[in-house]
C-alpha cells in the first residue's frame, strides 16, 4: 500500500516549474523506470538541493522541471 501522499512523477513535477526535486521512488513502471513517488525536497538551486542528497537513504529521482540553458 502507497503512503497518502505518494502521486506520478508527472503531477509533482508539473506543480513545481523551474525547481530541482528529489521524489523517493515507491514504485516502478513495467520497465523499471520511476513511476510514483514521494516528493522529499525541492528548491530553485541545484548546489541546495545536492545538499540534501545526503541525507537520504532510499532509491530516489532528481530532477529539474524548468530549461537548461547549455
Amino acid at each position: 500500500m502507497l503512503p497518502k501522499d505518494a502521486e506520478l512523477l508527472a503531477d509533482i513535477e508539473k506543480k513545481y516549474p523551474n525547481h530541482w526535486l528529489i521524489i523517493e521512488v515507491l514504485q516502478k513502471d513495467k520497465f523499471q523506470r520511476p513511476y510514483i513517488g514521494r516528493l522529499l525536497a525541492k528548491g530553485p538551486e541545484k548546489e541546495s538541493i545536492l545538499e540534501k542528497l545526503k541525507q537520504y537513504n532510499c532509491p530516489l529521482y532528481v530532477t529539474y522541471t524548468g530549461e537548461l540553458g547549455f
